[in-house]
């Protein structure tokens, strides 16, 4: 996988410590709502950190939080 997968998966991992949830292996078909149980405050987050550590901001370009549901889409927004 790409670099930028790496940088999304640690950046959800991160979240799960943070935030004590249960650690599920996060993979590209993984679903951020479904499978991680993030709300829209983690994916706030989550866009944050990878903003910071990619320096790419997707939605600038018109990108939207409805085109993402999984961290392959995700990842497609920062790669």
């Amino acid at each position: 996988m790409s670099n930028a997968f790496e940088v999304v998966k640690n950046a959800i991992v991160a979240i799960q410590e943070q935030l004590g949830y249960q650690k599920i292996e996060v993979q590209p078909s993984t679903n951020l709502l479904n499978d991680l149980g993030f709300a829209s405050l983690d994916i706030a987050q989550l866009v944050a950190m990878l903003e910071k550590e990619l320096g790419v901001d997707p939605f600038a370009n018109g990108a939207t939080l409805d085109q993402v549901n999984t961290v392959e889409e995700m990842v497609k927004l920062y790669a």
